[in-house]
């Protein structure tokens, strides 16, 4: 855990120093909240404890902690504004920006001593918790991706079983071709006799047997292709590529033909685009195969206080409760076999989850179902 000092008086600066060495820790020091900044610009910031001036030439402290925060929202730091200041008004205004305390000068040493050793608890809980997440996620994954293997397995294997099954029963057939291939190459076998074989081996019945057994076989075959692709799907590019994203013109550009769309123009998020296009495309595809009329889709989007939510609402058979909970269930549709795979939804709430968004479903039996996209306006 490091500790950053910046203060413009060189006294304040060696009272600071002196005791932070006293706690054991080895500071850097800086004369500005400029060269603070330029500091952490170069070589990035990890856990830190910081103490800066409130009042210095370039950056104040109250700045400093404005940019600080928002170049690393997530880091586990703990600044402290060191200040003659004692107006409430004052205080408040410091702590608003981003300070999580303060320290009044002169410097009490103990006061300082205390400040600072809270600091450093903060800082060690924010890691904790850092840690704790990380791996409540892993958790998550691991429990996603295995409930994602036993699915792909339990529909891949339906398909297989078919296509094992009519592979068998063709090996079985073998010898009776072996049969008919020496009776062809033999010439003491009668044209009458040959037509006496193949009745009795029922071979024109057969012959129409491998022709249906080929035609299943080829549309299970299909089906697992299908489901492969449909995996393959969840294999998202490596690391997002957040940018700002209007939501007028991609939605616009995945409008079915007849649906309505009502989209302020002033919509913007922050977001990858490709997977954020790809999310609205299987949602959007979902609804379309639950209704017959792509008029009867509807998009709207609106802004509620800094979040926006964008819903895509069919008027297809809807869902019952128990069908609503197992919705964003990988493999899980109540649509007939070959109508849908049962991973759009899935895959859609996955990458809301990307983007910390979420993904919600409303939806009632001869009604409809409405799907709620819902994360911070960029």
């Amino acid at each position: 855990m490091q500790l950053l000092i910046a203060d413009d008086s060189a006294t304040y600066r060696s009272q600071l120093e002196f005791v932070a060495k006293q706690l054991g820790h080895n500071p850097v020091v800086f004369e500005s909240g400029d060269q603070l900044w330029q500091h952490i610009q170069i070589n990035g910031l990890t856990a830190s404890l910081l103490l800066l001036d409130w009042e210095m030439p370039g950056l104040s402290g109250p700045q400093l902690c404005q940019k600080i925060r928002s170049a690393f929202p997530h880091q586990a730091i703990h600044i402290i504004l060191v200040t003659s200041r004692d107006e409430t008004s004052s205080l408040v205004d410091g702590l608003s920006s981003g300070a999580d305390d303060y320290v009044t000068k002169p410097i009490n040493r103990d006061e300082l001593t205390a400040r600072l050793s809270v600091g450093q608890r903060n800082i060690l809980l924010r890691q904790q918790l850092v840690t704790i997440n990380e791996q409540r996620i892993a958790a998550e994954k691991l429990a996603s991706v295995a409930q994602l293997a036993s699915g792909a397995a339990h529909e891949i294997n339906n398909p297989l079983a078919v296509v094992r099954s009519n592979l068998d029963y063709f090996a079985g057939q073998t010898p009776l071709l072996f049969t008919l291939n020496q009776l062809l190459d033999s010439s003491d076998t009668t044209g009458s006799e040959l037509r006496e074989w193949l009745n009795k081996h029922r071979f024109f019945e057969l012959i129409g047997e491998f022709e249906e057994l080929s035609r299943e076989s080829l549309e299970s075959v299909k089906r697992i292709q299908s489901i492969v692709e449909g995996l393959l799907k969840f294999n998202s590019e490596q690391g997002l590529q957040h940018q700002s994203i209007h939501l007028n013109p991609l939605l616009k550009e995945l409008l079915p033909e007849g649906a309505l769309l009502s989209i302020p123009e002033s919509l913007f998020v922050m977001a990858d685009p490709k997977l954020l296009e790809k999310m609205f495309a299987a949602v959007i595809d979902n609804a379309l195969l639950a209704t017959t009329e792509a008029g009867a889709i509807k998009i709207q989007g609106r802004l509620l206080d800094d979040q926006i939510e964008i819903s895509i609402k069919d008027s297809g058979v809807g869902m019952i409760p128990e069908q609503r909970a197992k919705a964003f269930d990988p493999f899980y549709t109540n649509r007939a076999i070959g109508s849908g795979m049962g991973l759009g939804l899935s895959l859609a709430q996955g990458i809301a989850r990307q983007h910390n968004a979420e993904l919600l479903l409303d939806s009632q039996l001869g009604i409809g179902t409405t799907v709620i996209y819902r994360c911070h306006a960029a």
